[in-house]
C-alpha cells in the first residue's frame, strides 16, 4: 500500500513542493512535475499539455523535471487519489486526516491488510473510493455525453 500524509509524500505520484514564497497572494504552493506528476494534473484538472509553466528544478536525471505549476493546498488530496490511481490502486481511502492510501492488489497488497485498515480507522475515514473501471480507482480521459456525441 501507498501512503500519502504529507505534501512531500505527493512526490510519489511526480509533484514536487517547492515553496510558497512564489505565490503573491501566499497562498499557492510552487510545484515541479515529473513527466507523470504532469499526467496527474492534466488528467485530473482536464487541461492541455501546454497549460505549465517551466520547471524550477532538474531534478533527477532518470526522472526529470519537465514542468511547474501553483497548487492550493486543497489540491493535494485530489491529487493524491487521482496519482494513486494513474499508477494502478484498486482500492482508494481518505482518511479523515486528508491522507489517501492506495491499494494495489494486482501487485500484491493484500485484501485483508486492506480491510483490516478500513476496519481499524471506521470511526475516522471518509468513504473509501470503491468503484473501479478498467481495474483502476480512476478512470481516464473525458466522457462522451450520450446524447450529443461531443466529449466533455
Amino acid at each position: 500500500m501507498k501512503h500519502i500524509h504529507t505534501f512531500d509524500h505527493l512526490e510519489q505520484v511526480g509533484i514536487h513542493t517547492l515553496t510558497g514564497e512564489s505565490c503573491a497572494a501566499g497562498y499557492r504552493i510552487l510545484c515541479d512535475l515529473t513527466e507523470f506528476g504532469r499526467q496527474v494534473v492534466r488528467e485530473m484538472l482536464g487541461l492541455a499539455d501546454n497549460a505549465f509553466a517551466a520547471p524550477w528544478n532538474n531534478g533527477d536525471p532518470g526522472d526529470p523535471h519537465i514542468a511547474s505549476f501553483m497548487m492550493p493546498p486543497e489540491m493535494a488530496v485530489p491529487l493524491a487519489v487521482w496519482g494513486l490511481g494513474l499508477q494502478g490502486a484498486t482500492c482508494i481511502a481518505i482518511m479523515k486526516s486528508g491522507a489517501v492510501v492506495g491499494c494495489f492488489l494486482d501487485e500484491g497488497d493484500s485484501r485483508q491488510a486492506w480491510e483490516e485498515l478500513l476496519k481499524i480507522h471506521r470511526d475516522s475515514k471518509i468513504d473509501p473510493l470503491r468503484r473501479t473501471v478498467n481495474g483502476s480507482a480512476i478512470p481516464t480521459g473525458r466522457v462522451v455525453h450520450q446524447m450529443t456525441g461531443r466529449t466533455a
